[in-house]
């Protein structure tokens, strides 16, 4: 008993699968679909439990390192030594720094003090008002005739006045 093409093809393109349930009849480019389906399934399944897990046993990698530091820092006089170290260290450097501020302080003072005695040597000074003048000439002038000198003397010879009472 022959089968013409027509029956052939169909009977190749059906399968009968037993299931758990029913005799299920599916084609094989069904069935090829379907565990391609399921395996992508079970691919992508596997590679949320691997992810999770290497993130956990990178997590406890992690954490065993910082305790075995740990413990590496607190053994014996490690620690202490480190400490004493560092405060010995900052302590030079503190110290450091103030000898160089008190030199620069130095510096300046030595510096203004020059200035100063540059100035005096250039410019006589009222030593009432304060102001500085080019030559003995223009003190002499400014003696007379400024109104703000004449004030000033006023004001000295009062305030004498009044600590001699």
């Amino acid at each position: 008993m022959e089968l013409n093409q027509d029956d052939q093809a169909k009977m190749r393109s059906q399968m009968h699968v037993r299931t758990g349930y029913a005799n299920v009849t599916k084609s094989s480019e069904q069935i090829g679909r379907n565990t391609s389906n399921m395996a992508v399934k079970q691919h992508k399944k596997h590679q949320v439990v691997d992810t999770y897990f290497s993130s956990k046993i990178e997590e406890m990698q992690k954490e065993e390192e910082l305790q075995s530091a740990a413990v590496q820092l607190l053994d014996g006089d490690q620690l202490v030594a480190r400490v004493l170290q560092s405060l010995s260290s900052s302590k030079e450097q503190e110290q450091q720094m103030i000898e160089s501020y008190q030199v620069k302080c130095q510096e300046l003072d030595n510096i203004e003090r020059l200035i100063t005695q540059d100035r005096a040597k250039k410019f006589k000074p009222c030593l009432i008002c304060g102001r500085l003048f080019a030559n003995m000439e223009h003190l002499k002038k400014h003696e007379k005739e400024s109104k703000l000198h004449k004030d000033n003397v006023e004001k000295l010879k009062f305030a004498q006045g009044t600590l001699l009472l």
